[in-house]
């Protein structure tokens, strides 16, 4: 779990800037685990965009009693965030989302480098709920999708 500059295409990561918190858990077949960096450095205060072993990571809150976050990954590299710990402000027409409903970043691959698409957050789509709610239930029972 780390960073583009530790990835290692073959799997595994150079140096490790996270750490497993608790069990892997298998929801919905895919694999899923809460994480939380090591040390306090800022340069990856977030969750990685590079996936060491698993589907989904969660990224506990900092109070410490459910997630607020979870990221997606497809071929180890990121693809989703699914957002709902705070607050988010809409933009140029996109709608405002208050802490506990669930946004969508949609994230791209440029250059090895994994960023947010300029595309606005948005709600989860039907086909999410259904493949990922059961996950983002299991992080925060109180979490809304729409």
């Amino acid at each position: 779990m780390g960073g583009h500059r530790n990835f290692i295409k073959g799997g595994g990561f150079q140096e490790y800037l996270y750490h497993r918190e608790g069990d892997i858990k298998y929801i919905d077949g895919k694999r899923v685990e809460f994480i939380s960096k090591y040390g306090d450095k800022d340069h990856h205060a977030g969750l990685p965009y590079y996936s060491d072993t698993s589907d989904v990571y969660l990224k506990i809150k900092h109070n410490g009693d459910h997630a607020e976050t979870a990221i997606v990954y497809k071929d180890r590299k990121a693809i989703l965030e699914f957002d709902w710990g705070h607050n988010h402000k809409g933009k140029n027409g996109s709608p405002d989302f208050s802490e506990g409903t669930v946004h969508v970043h949609e994230l791209e691959n440029h250059d090895g480098m994994v960023v947010r698409s300029k595309k606005q957050p948005r709600y989860m789509s039907s086909k999410e709920m259904k493949e990922y709610g059961d996950i983002i239930h299991y992080a925060d029972p109180n979490a809304k999708m729409r």
